[in-house]
């Protein structure tokens, strides 16, 4: 058995032993790539297709030792694509040197200030909803 398999064959444990429910082993899926108009056929073969708390997860497992790191491009690339490809709630690394699972979120460093923006909104409009609220109660005091 090669070190590969043998490398899944613990991450599978791991997984499961972190609630993970494994749907699917070795997922492949076909993609379009578009080169001047003309179609291209190509594959991503995913690890494990999981499942936790009514959430897909696509699960890609890693050793060695740069590899498992998110910085490492050809890994950062891979999960990249998983995430474009098969479109579920979240990308797992599953880090077989440390034997721990990473959730990776891709975004933009403007989607940060976005979200940003419209939690500082909430805050504010829950301020002047309080403040209302108690200047309410003091004029009725009076």
């Amino acid at each position: 058995m090669g070190e590969a398999r043998e490398a899944e064959e613990e991450a599978e444990k791991l997984l499961k032993s972190k609630g993970f429910r494994i749907i699917d082993r070795q997922r492949r899926a076909t993609i379009l790539t578009y080169v001047d108009g003309k179609p291209n056929i190509g594959y991503v073969q995913a690890d494990f297709i999981v499942e936790k708390k009514g959430k897909t997860f696509v699960a890609e497992v890693k050793t060695g030792e740069f590899a498992p790191d998110i910085m490492e491009t050809n890994t950062r690339r891979q999960l990249l694509e998983y995430d474009f490809v098969y479109k579920p709630d979240g990308v797992l690394l599953v880090d077989m040197v440390e034997r721990r699972i990473k959730e990776v979120e891709f975004g933009l460093p403007e989607e940060k200030k976005e979200k940003f923006a419209v939690l500082l909104i909430g805050i504010i409009f829950i301020l002047i909803v309080l403040g209302l609220i108690w200047l309410f109660i003091q004029v009725r005091l009076f």
